[in-house]
């Protein structure tokens, strides 16, 4: 069979030894529009990426996935291995990952649609980790919401949206779960002073929420918890999938957007909103609005 674009840019490069922070992330057959900003935004802190691309090869979401990946300034200086093995569920995948970086001191679990202040300095967050004796870092994410101008949370610091982000290798260290994954390992004691927060992009398109839901009740194998939503008379997701996260509180978004999203997007930070979200595709994928929306 003729190699694949896929083929052709796995590398068995392995982090070396001592490499201090290692970003791990997967990515699958949907396109990622984030994901030029995501990885950009750890180029300032991981001294190697390892990304499983678990998709279908024929998909366009894969191409343009692993375009990105291929034209990100990790690959570029030779920092990144590139994985391709096929999909069984969330946790094993992570775990490839995971195992191709067991040389690395720290893991940086970051997913495709996740961006990072250049300020957030996630090297002091691993020192401090070090010299108090912990092994993991927590941190809180912005969860946006159908827009980048409002937000799910209620606070910078809501409880709701924090989950572990940093991790120190052992040996023992592993994902579990088919989907919702979490990990496992050492009895894990947490840095509790000055909590990393970085963007989480996955909930601005609700058809694409609509989309992952149905991922996650195929990998499952049992859809009875999505369908006992779904058969829901009042659930919002019969308006349309566009609806489905109508249900949902949302608060205005203050701060600055990550400088690498704006870039990756053309935007002007200071300037940029989005006033409609029938425009807003289009912003994501092109960086331009075509529509007559006051920009």
């Amino acid at each position: 069979m003729p190699e694949t674009a896929l083929d052709l840019a796995m590398t068995e490069d392995a982090p070396p030894k001592g490499t201090r922070l290692c970003l791990n992330m997967i990515l699958g057959d949907v396109r990622e529009p984030y994901l030029a900003a995501a990885l950009e935004s750890a180029a300032d802190f991981c001294d190697w990426a390892v990304i499983n691309i678990n998709g279908d090869e024929e998909e366009e979401g894969v191409k343009r996935n692993l375009q990105d990946v291929i034209e990100c300034r990790m690959n570029k200086e030779d920092h990144l291995t590139i994985l391709g093995l096929p999909f069984r569920n969330y946790s094993f995948a992570r775990n490839i990952c995971l195992e191709a970086s067991r040389d690395c001191d720290w893991i940086l679990r970051l997913d495709g649609d996740e961006v990072l202040w250049r300020d957030l300095n996630l090297l002091e967050y691993i020192d401090r980790a070090d010299a108090e004796g912990c092994n993991r870092v927590v941190g809180n994410f912005w969860h946006f919401l159908k827009s980048w101008e409002h937000v799910h949370n209620e606070s910078r610091t809501d409880r709701k949206f924090e989950i572990p982000f940093l991790f120190k290798m052992s040996p023992d260290l592993s994902w579990s779960g088919v989907t919702h994954e979490r990990i496992a390992g050492p009895a894990f004691s947490d840095l509790v002073t000055g909590k990393p927060v970085w963007c989480h992009f996955g909930y601005v398109d609700p058809v694409k929420v609509f989309d992952k839901w149905l991922r996650f009740a195929n990998v499952e194998g049992d859809t009875q918890s999505y369908l006992g939503y779904f058969a829901d008379p009042q659930a919002t997701w019969r308006k349309g999938p566009a609806n489905i996260l109508d249900d949902r509180e949302q608060y205005p978004y203050t701060d600055i957007l990550p400088q690498a999203l704006t870039e990756s997007f053309s935007l002007d930070p200071d300037t940029f909103k989005v006033h409609a979200s029938d425009c807003l595709l289009v912003i994501q994928e092109k960086g331009e609005c075509t529509c007559n929306h006051d920009l």
